[in-house]
């Protein structure tokens, strides 16, 4: 008959010792395999964040740059309004672009070439596409440092060709249009309540 084997006192404790050492020996890998992993995630974070600094400067330098070549450049050309297609808030926009160059340069300094541009002119898309362009010239033309030849002519090109075409065309628009017509009406009308009423107050009077 085989003999069963025999296991002296103690043994069990023992292995259930080693195991427990070896568990704990796990536990402590595993404890610092985690730190490392986040010591390296805070690490990477912050290299993310310095990057994104540095981009954030390096794009405040690229605008600053090209704000001064702007600057330098004098004209800084403007999108082309697409008359047919605005409304709202962004059409408004655009007109008031035109109307400070109108307010500002136009009227003060073409005179009377100027006073046949109808007060309603902004009403008038004729007028806006005309405006938009010879505006936008007259800054190409004038908003620089330097001149050439070339934009001697252009200047000669803008007063004695283009802009007397362009008035002539933007006065014929605003002339006789609905815009002025409810004007007058509305000018006459307070014209007769300004009349009657000093004729009331005249025959109170008597």
């Amino acid at each position: 008959m085989g003999r069963c084997p025999v296991t002296a006192p103690g043994d069990g404790g023992a292995r259930r010792q080693g195991t427990d050492q070896a568990f704990a020996a796990l536990l402590d890998e595993h404890s610092r395999l985690i730190a490392e992993l986040a010591s390296n995630q805070a690490a990477a974070q912050g290299q993310r964040e310095e990057d994104q600094a540095r981009i954030e400067e390096l794009r405040g330098l690229v605008e600053s740059l090209l704000a001064q070549e702007e600057r330098e450049r004098g004209y800084v050309p403007a999108p082309a309004p697409r008359w047919w297609q605005l409304d709202g808030a962004a059409r408004e926009e655009a007109v008031d672009y035109l109307r400070k160059w109108v307010e500002h340069v136009y009227k003060p300094c073409y005179e009377h070439i100027a006073e046949d541009l109808g007060e309603c002119w902004d009403k008038h898309p004729l007028c806006l596409f005309i405006l938009d362009w010879l505006s936008e010239m007259h800054k190409y033309l004038y908003l620089r440092d330097k001149r050439s030849a070339g934009n001697l002519g252009g200047m000669a090109d803008w007063h004695t060709r283009f802009l007397p075409i362009a008035a002539e065309i933007r006065a014929v628009a605003t002339k006789n249009c609905e815009h002025r017509a409810r004007q007058a009406v509305a000018a006459d009308a307070r014209l007769a309540g300004h009349i009657g009423g000093g004729n009331s107050n005249a025959g109170s009077r008597r």
